[in-house]
């Protein structure tokens, strides 16, 4: 797990990486209450300035571009 100091993660957000994956999250990210991320048979990845609202759902492996917004 790679997490910028500079991300926003708020309460209620589950983070869980299988064995052999890894969630990177980057610069400015912004994860509303209740994201949950579930990294299997790969990463997630999460780039510079990303929001995810709240109850956003990944799991398995992905990249969420620069600048993205899910949810809100």
């Amino acid at each position: 797990m790679v997490i910028d100091p500079s991300a926003a993660i708020a309460p209620g957000a589950i983070l869980n990486a299988a064995p052999n994956c890894q969630i990177w999250i980057g610069p400015g990210v912004c994860l509303g209450m209740g994201v949950v991320l579930n990294a299997y048979r790969g990463n997630i990845s999460l780039e510079t300035g990303v929001s995810l609202g709240p109850g956003v759902l990944i799991v398995g492996h992905s990249t969420v571009g620069a600048n993205t917004c899910v949810g809100g």
